[in-house]
């Protein structure tokens, strides 16, 4: 009875650490897929927040060439004024 008791705990044992082992493999796999999608992701941020400050450049620049065209549309009368403006 002792040689079937003994028999058991080693096929427990040996169960228990194919068990485990799978598990180590599937976390160390689950933490490289997580790790590449945080980076993808990290890299998409990156990509908006560059779009993001351009178009605000762009917008700026914009404005900026209005206002330009609206001192020589009111100011452009004189010949003078209007070289400054242009």
């Amino acid at each position: 009875m002792s040689w079937v008791k003994a028999n058991l705990n080693r096929q427990m044992v040996f169960i228990l650490a194919l068990t485990m082992s799978f598990l180590g493999i599937l976390i160390v796999g689950a933490e490289s897929y997580l790790v590449k999608e945080s980076e993808k992701y990290s890299e998409l941020i990156k990509e908006m927040f560059h779009e993001a400050e351009r178009a605000a450049k762009l917008q700026k620049e914009f404005k900026t060439q209005v206002q330009e065209w609206k001192n020589v549309l009111i100011r452009g009368q004189n010949e003078a004024d209007r070289e400054k403006y242009w």
